[in-house]
């Protein structure tokens, strides 16, 4: 079930994911962005990217064209994509990285509970750069320990378009994150 919350203009997305691991993911959309979260068999796959403005001339590939996607599963297990959008930034208590590193690449990583993803579409991290240094400067501990709702409205405060997405290992008290098991 996901609970719908308020953001300024923007509305943002919690969608609780129950596979193997309990996933948090929180989703912001602006008027030209498309963010979403879907099933595929046993993992969850978070996909934020850009739509056409309206009015645009367009086929219907362009509504899929420019993306970066992350494929949640078991374990903390995270497969990134990205076709003509920015990396997502997996952000840890003494690093940062980018995932895939290279445009049209992808990449698989194993989350920990002390670790999130943030996500962004181009035109997000376009209008972003002030407010991206400002969070990058504080990294690590901004970004962790600010609720992913309130993170992306922060982020979004006077951007108009786009979408993003952060995403974060919540463990069960019936099940702990298998690195601590």
């Amino acid at each position: 079930m996901s609970t719908l919350l308020a953001a300024g203009v923007a509305v943002v997305v919690r969608q609780p994911c129950d596979v193997g691991a309990d996933w948090d993911i929180v989703l912001c959309e602006r008027s030209t962005g498309a963010a979403q979260v879907r099933r595929l068999g046993t993992s969850v796959e978070v996909t934020v990217g850009d739509r056409p403005a309206a009015g645009a001339a367009t086929s219907q590939e362009d509504d899929t064209r420019w993306f970066t996607s992350a494929a949640c599963g078991a374990g903390g297990r995270i497969t990134f994509r990205s076709c003509s959008a920015p990396p997502a930034l997996l952000i840890g208590a003494g690093s940062t990285g980018l995932h895939p590193a290279v445009p049209g690449g992808s990449s698989v990583v194993a989350l920990t509970g002390e670790e999130r993803v943030l996500m962004l579409s181009s035109t997000a991290f376009d209008a972003l750069p002030a407010t991206l240094v400002d969070v990058l400067r504080d990294l690590p501990l901004h970004v962790l320990h600010t609720d992913p709702a309130d993170l992306l409205a922060e982020l979004f405060t006077d951007i108009p378009d786009g979408s993003g997405a952060v995403i974060r290992r919540v463990a069960s008290p019936s099940r702990p994150f298998q690195e601590d098991r």
